[in-house]
């Protein structure tokens, strides 16, 4: 991938709406399966060194949200399956 694709490709991803690119509801789905193939490739190729890439690179925004997700998922793993 290109310099030039990679800004298109990250660029995508943060005004990502839906699929048709319709100013239409927002498509939650969508971007939890960018997010978490995002997830798949870091599982699949970060070294230990990568951590404090991570810590520098998140603004404190970022960092802020990647908590919040955490506690959720925390919290929902702890309670079970929603029925």
């Amino acid at each position: 991938m290109t310099h030039f694709a990679f800004d298109e490709a990250l660029a995508y991803v943060r005004s990502y709406r839906n699929g048709t690119g319709d100013p239409g509801p927002f498509d939650v789905n969508g971007v939890i399966h960018l997010m978490l193939a995002a997830l798949d490739n870091l599982r699949d190729h970060l070294i230990e060194g990568d951590w404090d890439q991570i810590a520098a690179s998140a603004n404190e925004e970022q960092k802020a949200m990647l908590i919040r997700l955490g506690s959720f998922l925390e919290r929902h793993s702890r309670a079970g399956p929603s029925p």
